[in-house]
């Protein structure tokens, strides 16, 4: 078999000698618009605009091109511009390596949920947000603390995690409904409930205190399931979620009492509500 190699992208060499550990970043919506460290091109590489941003450009929104996240050349934090590159604000910044190869190593946004962001460290594992950067917590996990790079497929509950010397972990979020009978039933603060007693619909909210699988269902006195109103992986929080009082096909329910169950990794927390019509 025969390969025909093209030319598509030139880079002029002096432009190495100004970038440090960097990605080529190519727009999603636009690929003629390419970026190498703080230098940009229009055509798909074939000229280039030097030193074009104030920061090295790690990451482009996928569903606004204007909204670019750099970071500095010494890689201590994630910057973001609603302009294109013209103004950059803070959003957070990792300072704990001595070296900044030991700080924040790669940058990455969720394509399936651009909430999501990522970025891994030299020695303190993944940080993560998942509300556009607004708040930062660390990716809790048995993986090497020394991260490389994530993939997060949020949608399909998994991540791929490639770490510097414990290789590549995959992080599986099958998940079944089925009640675990070496779940410990707790009644504590990490589920709420208001209004209670409530006529129309329920706002429950709650608090995970590890990443993993969540589910929230509905049950009456007997036992028997209503709905589910959440079964899916979510990272450590708190969240809000509404019951509007209907059955899982969409049917309003008598009025009584029922149980809300939150399953939260090997725990199950459970809650009264009254509905009254």
């Amino acid at each position: 078999m025969i390969f025909s190699w093209e030319q598509v992208c030139i880079i002029h060499p002096a432009l190495f000698k100004t970038v440090d550990y960097t990605d080529i970043i190519i727009d999603p919506l636009h690929p003629d618009t390419v970026y190498f460290g703080r230098h940009r091109s229009l055509d798909g590489g074939l000229t280039w605009e030097e030193d074009a941003l104030e920061l090295r450009i790690d990451g482009i929104h996928p569903q606004n091109s204007n909204s670019l996240f750099g970071s500095s050349m010494q890689g201590d934090d994630i910057q973001i511009s609603y302009d294109w590159g013209s103004n950059f604000q803070l959003m957070d910044e990792y300072l704990s390596g001595p070296f900044h190869y030991q700080n924040i190593r790669n940058f990455t946004i969720a394509k399936d949920n651009p909430e999501y962001l990522f970025y891994c460290t030299g020695n303190d594992g993944i940080h993560y947000s998942n509300n556009s950067g607004n708040n930062w917590q660390k990716l809790e996990g048995s993986y090497e603390n020394r991260t490389l790079e994530i993939i997060p497929l949020i949608n399909e509950n998994k991540f791929y995690i490639a770490t510097h010397g414990d290789g590549v972990w995959v992080y599986d979020t099958t998940y079944t409904t089925e009640i675990d009978g070496n779940l410990t039933v707790k009644n504590v603060n990490h589920i709420k409930v208001s209004p209670n007693p409530f006529t129309n619909q329920t706002s429950i909210t709650f608090y995970i205190k590890n990443s993993g699988y969540t589910n929230i269902s509905i049950y009456d006195m007997q036992g028997k399931l209503i709905n589910i109103l959440m079964d899916e992986y979510k990272m450590k929080g708190e969240f809000e979620i509404i019951w509007d009082g209907k059955d899982i096909n969409g049917k309003e329910v008598n009025s009584g009492l029922y149980i809300i169950c939150l399953q939260s990794g090997k725990n199950l927390y459970s809650i009264k509500v009254v509905l009254f019509k």
